[in-house]
């Protein structure tokens, strides 16, 4: 009897354009699961965006009732926004400078409390005139709306159904 050799058939062919298509697949599926994860870990509440605790809320609802008013008056309630504007820069610039000083002084090898302090006391004072102005703009923007516009502001403040970014 003779050695049996193996049979030269033709090779078996690799399906490079399976392994490809199943690459991409995972790569898709990584990049979603990733999305969903990030946005819940870097958004404040997790998954319940638009909760009206959120910092974003009221400029939301405000947005959402422009969208559904006539242009004209879209026009009008945008003004009174461009017009605060550019005090709203200044506190912005204001705690910039701010936590400036703070990243000096903590960014230098030996740490002084004291004006670690100091700069802190600083932020704080910077953001809450920041925070007190944009709620004066909200103010003012509340006070110029009809009493039907109010009703529909309210109702976009309750719905939760803006998403923070």
């Amino acid at each position: 009897m003779s050695a049996q050799t193996p049979a030269s058939g033709p090779k078996p062919r690799r399906r490079r354009w399976l392994v490809a298509a199943l690459t991409l697949s995972l790569a898709f599926n990584l990049l979603i699961v990733g999305a969903m994860t990030a946005r819940y870990f870097f958004h404040p509440g997790g998954w319940r965006h638009g909760d009206t605790s959120t910092v974003g809320a009221m400029r939301s609802a405000g947005r959402h009732l422009l969208w559904s008013l006539p242009r004209e008056r879209r026009k009008a309630l945008r003004r009174i926004v461009k017009d605060r504007r550019p005090n709203l820069e200044a506190f912005r610039e204001e705690m910039y400078q701010a936590r400036k000083e703070l990243a000096d002084v903590i960014g230098k090898p030996v740490l002084d409390e004291q004006k670690m302090k100091a700069a802190l006391g600083k932020i704080k004072l910077a953001e809450d005139r920041a925070k007190e102005a944009f709620r004066a703009l909200g103010r003012e923007f509340l006070e110029n709306l009809t009493p039907e516009e109010r009703a529909r502001f309210a109702e976009n403040l309750l719905k939760r159904r803006w998403r923070r970014h």
